[in-house]
């Protein structure tokens, strides 16, 4: 006996509050209570017993247009905009804490120069004495507060002649001493002499730490002894002159 269909294909749509599964005869709204129906993504025949099965070989899920998948987009802007509120305020810290930790080294660099006395100038000052020693000889001390290890040559002259040299007589403390100076080898006889104190700050004369706190060719030093060098006016010198009387 050949099966009778008894209605049209249709689709089987089932009621949101009463879950009743009907066909949507009267629109999307269940024809008991009138909730919306929920559209099924299947096709339903009649049987000629009257029943409504599904066609099983048909499956219209894969020719539904599928909306885009905005909840991962969504999740990737959101990620965004999580890591740029992390990574950002670090960033601005990290700055923040590296300029002031080189504002601080600055500040303290300028302490430090102030307590040593970089970029202070200087009024240099001298006094000297000589003492005879065994032989006839001289040894001549004196106090300067010209920077620490500042190389000094002293002379013992009469008129404009140099009997005696002696370089470097380094600066220790704020005093100095030169070795046993002999006069051309002889005795220094009893008369006058004048004892000369010299420091040029050229470049090789002295160091490092005596510029940092005179000043690049010594242009911090200031005073009456302070003058340009005789060979280099742009390299200033330190000259004392003091005459002395020997018995």
């Amino acid at each position: 006996m050949k099966s009778q269909f008894t209605g049209k294909v249709s689709e089987m749509a089932t009621c949101h509050y009463c879950g009743t599964m009907q066909l949507p005869e009267n629109g999307l709204r269940c024809r008991h209570c009138s909730a919306p129906l929920v559209t099924p993504l299947r096709i339903y025949r009649r049987t000629w017993q009257g029943e409504w099965v599904p066609l099983d070989d048909i499956d219209l899920a894969a020719v539904v247009p599928v909306p885009p998948r905005r909840r991962r987009r969504l999740q990737r802007k959101h990620l965004a905009a999580l890591v740029l509120l992390t990574v950002l305020p670090m960033g601005m810290l990290s700055y923040w804490l590296w300029s002031a930790k080189q504002v601080h080294a600055k500040q303290q660099a300028v302490v430090d120069a102030m307590r040593r006395g970089i970029g202070v100038p200087l009024e240099a000052q001298m006094d000297a004495v000589a003492q005879r020693v065994a032989q006839g000889r001289l040894v001549v001390s004196g106090i300067t507060n010209l920077p620490e290890s500042t190389n000094l040559s002293v002379r013992i002259m009469h008129g404009e002649t140099v009997l005696a040299e002696s370089f470097p007589v380094v600066v220790h403390a704020g005093a100095f001493e030169s070795p046993v100076m002999e006069n051309r080898g002889g005795i220094f006889p009893s008369g006058d002499y004048d004892i000369q104190l010299q420091a040029r700050f050229a470049v090789g004369e002295q160091s490092q730490e005596v510029f940092d706190r005179a000043g690049p060719k010594g242009n911090q030093l200031r005073g009456t002894l302070v003058g340009p060098s005789p060979d280099n006016p742009f390299v200033n010198q330190v000259t004392f002159l003091k005459g002395i009387r020997l018995r």
